[in-house]
Order: C-alpha cells, then sequence, then structure tokens
C-alpha cells in the first residue's frame, strides 16, 4: 500500500466576518437596551395607574347630577 501526502488548503466561506459580528452585536445591544426601556416604562405606568387608583378611593366626593 502505498502512502500519499494530500496538501489540504482550508478556506471557509460563508461565514461571518469580524466586522459584520461586531456590527450584530452593537445592533444586538441595542435592541436589548430598548427592551429594557420598554419593560421600565410598562412598569412606571402600572404603578403610576396604581397610585389614580389608590388616590382616586381616598378622595371623598359626591357626584350628582347638575339641573
Amino acid at each position: 500500500m502505498r502512502k500519499l501526502e494530500v496538501p489540504v488548503n482550508e478556506k471557509r466561506d460563508g461565514g461571518i466576518s469580524e466586522v459584520d459580528l461586531a456590527e450584530f452585536k452593537e445592533k444586538e445591544a441595542q435592541l436589548a437596551e430598548q427592551d429594557r426601556i420598554i419593560e421600565q416604562t410598562k412598569e412606571r405606568k402600572n404603578a403610576l395607574e396604581s397610585y389614580v387608583y389608590e388616590t382616586w378611593n381616598k378622595v371623598p366626593f359626591k357626584f350628582e347630577p347638575k339641573p
């Protein structure tokens, strides 16, 4: 049996370049920040709504139709 060494040149196509990868990571960070802001806004709106309802129940008033 004869042994023959065959040179292999490795070339990878279809991978993501370092520049593209950095851009994708930056975009991902931006989207994560947007998600955080949206969630924080929802929490603050809920807290405000709760405060309004609590205050509404504490205010004594009577509803009387005007003649």
